[in-house]
């Protein structure tokens, strides 16, 4: 049994008790199987992430990937950058997603837990330091956030996206998820900049584009109906969802979140 806590001095929201379990190889959350089907899907929140770091990056750059799952972040930054595949790490425990990160191209693998141990394995400094939807899984903020920084060299860069706690909504398909024993912690913007303030350089939140018409009908349809091939029966839904769309952009459901090692 977990129990929700609010934090009123740091802003952090988070269950007890705080313990990690190996969801990952046991396959609980749809969201993981899919992680191991083979095909690599660019998300919104490594799209935000790789985008960010334009004219902040180049081949020379050492990147380590935390939770790097099938090692998306890779193919995302190889779409927008000219990186060396020997310059960038992937840290994850998922075996069956590193497989696919594999295929894709990755070399280095890191198959360690992230937390103050991993300094005495991994021996080199890093330029940047990506960790897309990977702090809500962790038991401590802080100790993350530091750690990450005793791997990055002078002036590198710690680009994180996190769910907004804050959001109008939430997809139903994240409400299994957003709960131990897969996420232990529930972040807004004030919570960043109340206790990482002289580390942070750039906050923002963003959120998930639905599709154009005629696809985000098909899939509505294919939810609702099992089917999108009726997928005509949802477009007068769709003005609807545009106005829900125009919420999502007061405040996102996500959060890009960027610091600086000074």
């Amino acid at each position: 049994m977990y129990k929700l806590h609010n934090c009123l001095s740091c802003q952090l929201t988070f269950f007890t008790p705080l313990i990690f379990e190996d969801i990952y190889e046991t396959s609980i959350a749809t969201y993981y199987n899919e992680k191991h089907g083979g095909k690599i899907k660019i998300t919104e929140s490594s799209d935000k992430a790789c985008r960010y770091l334009k004219h902040k990056i180049d081949e020379n750059k050492k990147i380590l990937d935390i939770g790097a799952s099938d090692c998306v972040n890779f193919i995302t930054l190889k779409k927008y950058y000219q990186i060396n595949s020997d310059n960038y790490y992937a840290l994850e425990l998922d075996k069956k997603a590193l497989e696919v990160g594999r295929k894709a191209g990755v070399n280095n693998i890191l198959p360690y837990y992230f937390d103050k141990t991993v300094l005495s394995k991994i021996k080199i400094k890093f330029d940047i330091i990506i960790a897309t939807e990977v702090l809500e899984h962790q038991v401590d903020p802080k100790d993350f956030i530091e750690t990450s920084f005793k791997l990055l060299n002078d002036n590198g860069l710690l680009v994180i996206t996190v769910p907004n706690k804050d959001r109008f909504f939430m997809k139903q398909r994240e409400m299994p998820a957003d709960v131990p024993p897969h996420h232990f912690l529930k972040m807004n913007k004030n919570f960043f900049i109340r206790n990482f303030r002289k580390q942070l350089i750039h906050i923002e939140d963003f959120y998930n584009r639905l599709s154009n018409y005629r696809l985000t009908s098909e899939r509505l349809s294919k939810n609702i109906l099992k089917n999108k091939k009726y997928w005509y029966l949802f477009i007068p839904v769709i003005p609807f969802i545009r106005l829900i769309q125009l919420i999502y952009e007061i405040r996102g459901d996500k959060l890009l979140v960027v610091f600086k090692k000074s």
